[in-house]
């Protein structure tokens, strides 16, 4: 491109810098102006734009300092249903080559901690996309930048820019949590990339680019056994069907499948099965293939006990070496529960998560059963007559039991208590939890006949 082109290049981009009247170069005007979804914009430009937001963005964190210093604009939505916002910026056009960053916020640039989520587009390959969970009544900010490492890249382009959203809707009771409808009613999915978590974390971090199911990513399992472990694809204890939530691709994919739904005292007891295959390339936990699962309560915090954790490694408990693929772990069906008695009337959303290994060659899959049921923990207190014998059972999927008095190690104990007594069970999940409850039981006298004679 000679000097003329190149300054009329940019004369074309400066008649469209105002952006259709959408958004705004700081984070004040977008909130005052913001875009309604879903939203669509074509043929835009942040050339013009001078305000810079650079060393401001929460979610650009380079490892030689922060480079993103192109002119910006930014976009504002207050989304009135909690579900997923996908951003996608395309249709990359510059006189050089440009390096396009989207950034989704919960807060103004310059906010620690506002970060959602960040994408750094190639020059090659055209444009990028955000795929992040968002909620009914809060300000997000949609930020484009560029990255400006040296002169010989853009720090303004042209671009299209597409925002749609998807709404999550609140089961009114667990939906088809067992799959033995054979498909997803009742769930929804996102897929996504492994990337590299902070040193020491537990998995690499799963970073969201899309929205919906996708058959080979989130796949229903009718029959057979998995080639690497042997096992049934299908839970044993379970129906006809199971999910596979990821598969042995690589490249660093990753993939979700959520339900959120209302807690009842017909459902306060959340159980699910599951199966896990992971190549093993030895790196360290932050960037090995892994399956995770955890509840949140209706504010999107964890749930305590409920997060339950493993990635690929030597010595893990329960795993075992695959005889029929090289460089594999698996552990086979094993059963989780949380008792959710607590959030009866709150909506929760279960959560499972798989991961490739973050570097891009190894893979990692999970297979995955469900079922909701009263809990056993809030029925078993009781009053029984003098001489009575009860069984208290609690529910399977926990990795210890501890009763006291008595100090059996058993799921259930049959007692006979001669007066009222308060028997504690301590619970010890698989993630090490402790979750003790209090069991009361009431001995009532049997009544005492007086028979009178003449």
């Amino acid at each position: 491109m000679n000097y003329c082109k190149f300054i009329l290049f940019f004369i074309l981009l400066l008649i469209y810098s105002d952006l259709s009247g959408q958004g705004s170069n700081t984070c004040a005007g977008a909130a005052s102006n913001q875009i309604t979804l879903p939203f669509f914009t074509n043929n835009q430009t942040t050339c013009g734009d001078l305000n810079d937001y650079n060393g401001l963005n929460a979610c650009a964190v380079p490892t030689n300092g922060n480079n993103y210093g192109g002119q910006d604009w930014i976009y504002s939505f207050t989304p009135t249903q909690d579900g997923y916002v996908t951003i996608t910026l395309n249709d990359i056009v510059a006189g050089g080559q440009a390096y396009p960053t989207i950034s989704l916020l919960n807060a103004c640039p310059g906010t620690a901690g506002a970060c959602l989520g960040f994408f750094q587009c190639s020059p090659f390959f055209g444009g990028g996309f955000l795929n992040e969970y968002v909620e009914a009544g809060q300000t997000y900010y949609i930020l484009l930048d560029a990255y400006t490492w040296s002169n010989y890249f853009n720090t303004c382009y042209q671009f299209d820019l597409r925002v749609t959203f998807n709404p999550v809707v609140v089961q009114p009771s667990c939906n088809n949590m067992n799959f033995n409808n054979g498909n997803f009613t009742g769930w929804y999915g996102t897929t996504g990339l492994s990337l590299t978590g902070p040193t020491n974390a537990q998995t690499p971090n799963y970073s969201s680019t899309a929205y919906g199911i996708i058959n080979g990513r989130q796949t229903i399992m009718t029959n057979g056994n998995d080639p690497c472990g042997g096992f049934p694809r299908v839970d044993p204890t379970g129906g006809p069907f199971s999910v596979r939530l990821g598969n042995n691709d690589v490249n660093s994919e990753a993939e979700q499948l959520m339900q959120t739904f209302l807690v009842s005292t017909s459902n306060s007891s959340f159980t699910y099965r599951y199966a896990v295959v992971l190549e093993d390339p030895g790196h360290g936990s932050n960037e090995q293939p892994f399956f995770r699962a955890l509840l949140r309560d209706q504010n999107g915090d964890i749930i305590p006990c409920s997060d339950f954790v493993v990635s690929a490694g030597s010595n893990i408990p329960g795993f075992f070496n695959s005889t029929n693929c090289t460089g594999v772990v698996y552990k086979p069906w094993s059963t989780v529960n949380v008792d959710l008695t607590n959030y009866i009337g709150q909506e929760v959303t279960v959560e499972f998560t798989t991961g490739d290994c973050s570097q891009g060659a190894h893979y990692g899959y999970a297979y995955i059963d469900a079922g909701c049921a009263p809990s056993l923990l809030d029925m078993m207190p009781d009053t029984i007559c003098v001489g009575e014998t009860i069984t208290l059972q609690a529910p399977s999927g926990y990795q210890s039991y501890l009763w006291t008095p008595g100090g059996q190690t058993t799921p259930s104990i049959t007692v006979s208590p001669s007066n009222d007594i308060v028997y504690q069970l301590n619970l010890i999940a698989f993630n090490g939890c402790v979750n003790s409850v209090q069991i009361p039981i009431t001995v009532v006298p049997y009544p005492f006949v007086d028979v009178f004679t003449d």
